[in-house]
């Protein structure tokens, strides 16, 4: 890459391509180039769920230098899947029945933040949900119930 001195005395990349460049499957950065097995590493390791951190340890490269690679070519894994019908309906159960939030995060596997981000996409407050009360399934009446044991 070439550099431009200005009249300020700043340094301007001259490349129209900036900072990152593609070239034969190999990606050049500031650093070490990527080679392709770091970049399937990396890409294996996230979808493992393993921490970047260690990631990076691995790889011999910095934490920032990994975790900005991953989210420039989006390898980066949010950490968070996308919320089903189904732990939308959880949720919700949940917050009617009363339950507090760190055992709505206990039994849910979901970050605190997560769970009011939720409620807020839904447009729901966890206080006008309590005060609607639990949710009443109705029983079967145990006259079917021995029907259907005993047939």
């Amino acid at each position: 890459m070439g550099y431009k001195r200005r009249r300020s005395g700043r340094l301007r990349c001259a490349t129209a391509e900036g900072q990152r460049v593609l070239i034969d499957k190999e990606i050049r950065m500031y650093g070490r180039n990527w080679e392709p097995e770091e970049v399937d590493l990396l890409r294996e390791r996230q979808k493992q769920g393993a921490p970047l951190r260690e990631t990076a340890r691995l790889l011999q490269r910095g934490y920032s230098g990994v975790k900005s690679f991953a989210s420039d070519y989006g390898i980066l894994q949010d950490g968070e899947a996308p919320w089903t019908r189904a732990e939308d309906a959880c949720l919700l159960l949940l917050a009617r029945k009363g339950a507090p939030v760190k055992e709505i995060e206990a039994l849910m596997g979901r970050s605190v933040p997560a769970i009011r981000q939720r409620l807020v996409r839904l447009r729901l407050r966890l206080s006008e949900l309590r005060a609607l009360g639990p949710i009443e399934f109705p029983l079967p009446k145990a006259e079917a119930v021995t029907e259907r044991t005993s047939a």
